[in-house]
């Protein structure tokens, strides 16, 4: 699957992922905190090996709308309940990713926080990730902010699906 971010000439922020069976999927991303958002996700799951969260799980076919839809309006396999434990820990990952990112710094404390919060939510901290696996996540997605922030309009960024 090929996974695309750009910059339109209205500088609108978009995300496409085109599937190995020729269909495709698409969304105008609402907010730069969104792009950072799924390229988070792109870090996390690329550099754990993760094919069963947010991208794997559009390569089997869902949309991406169908993650930005009411709960009551997601397909059934989408629901918290029913999704796979990578997409789960993925989650709990790029959230902590994020508000790191947001508040301008690392935190020292990043595991422990993150093996709370996946204890109180009924998960293990992913087997891959440690504190060597998290440097290679944090870089990973330094880069790929630097990849977009310097993007120049009516441009795109493209990564391959499953992961290498």
């Amino acid at each position: 699957m090929k996974i695309t971010f750009q910059k339109d000439k209205n500088n609108r922020l978009s995300l496409r992922c085109e599937r190995e069976d020729g269909t495709s999927t698409y969304t105008i991303l609402k907010s730069p905190a969104s792009v950072y958002h799924d390229l988070a996700h792109l870090a996390v799951e690329r550099t754990l090996g993760f094919r069963k969260a947010f991208f794997g799980l559009l390569a089997q076919g869902f949309d991406i709308p169908d993650f930005e839809a009411k709960r009551e309006e997601r397909p059934a396999e989408l629901l918290p309940a029913n999704l796979p434990l990578e997409a789960l820990q993925t989650e709990h990952i790029v959230n902590l990713l994020i508000t790191e990112h947001f508040n301008s710094g690392k935190m020292s404390d990043f595991l422990s926080i993150l093996n709370q919060s996946l204890i109180a939510a009924g998960l293990a901290l992913p087997d891959e990730l440690n504190e060597d696996t998290l440097a290679i996540i944090r870089d990973d997605f330094a880069e790929l902010q630097e990849q977009w922030s310097t993007l120049p309009v009516e441009h795109s960024i493209s990564y391959s699906f499953p992961w290498d």
